[in-house]
């Protein structure tokens, strides 16, 4: 089978025809693993779903880890008189929590992906983030971008992992809505 050559046309949806260079099973699905052709880069096998949706689980265990350490750390050295430290503990954890749990994920994915183009749960799994014009890392706009759109998702959706399981819905190269936002393809190395 050739790998696609960049940049990839979609498919028009009642008569869903294979794109040239892609493997689609009888449902109109992209078949995990299929070849592109970024720039640079070169032939690039896009990610399985299942090592997306993995790393995207240890991420969010490492920075929830993260959070649930810095609050209880602060919660041990409050400066309030620890006559009821129940009291202090419910105080510091609801001012700080909410926006540790929403901020701290925004960053450490905005810094790992604009430095190393991946999140160390997928370095752990051997995918990578690439700007789909140029076939490099992403900057730091797209990390910026890609970034805020998980982030809208997690304050303003009621359903905030739904943008986690949107490659599931795109058929050519299995962009997330993120992906979509930011112009980047996730690929295993």
């Amino acid at each position: 089978m050739t790998p696609l050559a960049f940049p990839p046309y979609p498919v028009d949806a009642p008569t869903v025809q294979p794109v040239p260079g892609y493997e689609l099973s009888a449902t109109g699905v992209l078949v995990p693993g299929q070849s592109i052709v970024l720039p640079r880069t070169g032939e690039a096998q896009l990610a399985p779903l299942g090592s997306r949706f993995l790393a995207r689980l240890i991420d969010t265990m490492l920075t929830a880890g993260v959070v649930f350490l810095l609050v209880g750390l602060l919660v041990a050295l409050g400066d309030r008189p620890a006559t009821n430290l129940l009291d202090t503990a419910i105080d510091v954890a609801a001012m700080l929590l909410v926006p540790l749990l929403l901020l701290g994920p925004f960053c450490y994915e905005v810094v790992m992906l604009a430095v190393g183009g991946a999140t160390l749960g997928k370095r752990i799994l051997g995918l990578t983030v690439l700007d789909l014009r140029t076939g490099s890392r992403p900057g730091i706009g797209q990390a910026l971008g890609r970034s805020a759109m998980l982030l809208a998702a997690r304050v303003f959706l009621p359903v905030g992992w739904l943008v986690d399981l949107s490659p599931v819905f795109d058929a050519e190269l299995r962009q997330g809505w993120h992906d979509r936002a930011a112009n980047t393809v996730v690929i295993a190395v």
